[in-house]
């Protein structure tokens, strides 16, 4: 059985491996929360959500949303990597649509954020079997 390789891995090998992220936030992408005492800048990806597309054929690709939250100590940093990282999904192969994004200053840990929902298309399905 094959592994399956879930469209956050590619999202977050292709913000590591672009120079305009990566002149901000090296390869400081992390899943689901920023690390304690994690250097900033730096991005948290996490999958809100996903629909799959059920066909007679079985399961062949699904809709997901996906966060990607910039942090930063100020503010127009926070910014810059959120744009910077806006390239990477609009480009191939994610061609991701900006759903929404929001300035947030995040009170537990005292830092800046901003917070940008994607669309991404997963092509291909799982291979679960």
């Amino acid at each position: 059985m094959a592994t399956p390789v879930y469209i956050e891995q590619a999202v977050a090998a292709a913000l590591k491996a672009s120079a305009e992220v990566g002149a901000l936030a090296a390869d400081r992408v992390y899943p689901l929360k920023l690390p304690q005492g994690a250097t900033l800048p730096a991005i948290v990806y996490q999958r809100v959500e996903s629909t799959p597309d059920n066909t007679l054929q079985g399961y062949g690709s699904e809709s997901v949303t996906l966060a990607l939250r910039s942090y930063a100590q100020v503010y127009e940093q926070a910014k810059e990597l959120a744009l910077a990282a806006r390239g990477v999904m609009a480009a191939e192969p994610f061609r991701a649509m900006a759903m929404k994004e929001a300035d947030v200053y995040d009170e537990k840990i005292e830092l800046p954020c901003v917070s940008t929902e994607y669309l991404v298309q997963q092509s291909g399905g799982y291979d679960h079997g």
